[in-house]
């Protein structure tokens, strides 16, 4: 008896499957958008101390610093700076907590001929991996001989912006 019970239980179950007959295909089409993006770090441009009393040429006190940027492989970004939050007309000025500002520039190349700015600004850049950041230096001076009050700090803040 058992096994007949068994062999109905199995007739059952295959007579419940139904029998497929053929088959048929569609596409499904996948799609998606990605964007042009960039994000922008910028380091510190730290002079260090400033020497008024220097009155040789060769000497204006200079230092380099970098902006990172990082985008969505392939695309191409350039970076304009603004003159800065103590400019008189285009000269960037930092300013001590009184009355005094001490002048500077930030240039476009190492030979420091072009001011970089909203106009001026350095070769733009295209992104190779979003893992690879751009790399575009600041090349800073400040130029010998001003007449600078003593003060403990001389800052100013400058707005980097990525243009993509």
């Amino acid at each position: 008896m058992k096994k007949a019970v068994l062999g109905t239980l199995a007739l059952l179950v295959l007579a419940a499957t139904p029998a497929l007959a053929g088959s048929a295909q569609n596409p499904v089409n996948v799609s998606a958008n990605v964007q042009a993006k960039c994000t922008i770090a910028a380091s510190t441009l730290a002079f260090g101390t400033y020497d008024p009393l220097v009155v040789n040429a060769a000497t204006d006190l200079q230092v380099n610093g970098s902006i990172s940027v990082s985008c969505t492989k392939g695309s191409v970004a350039s970076v304009t700076l603004d003159n800065g939050s103590n400019a008189s007309g285009t000269q960037r000025r930092m300013k001590d907590a009184g009355p005094d500002f001490l002048n500077y520039q930030i240039y476009t190349t190492a030979g420091r001929t072009v001011i970089w700015d909203a106009t001026n600004t350095p070769a733009s850049q295209t992104s190779a991996s979003k893992n690879t950041p751009l790399t575009f230096t600041t090349y800073g001076t400040i130029p010998q001989g001003q007449d600078a009050a003593v003060a403990l700090s001389y800052t100013d803040t400058v707005t980097a912006t990525v243009n993509f």
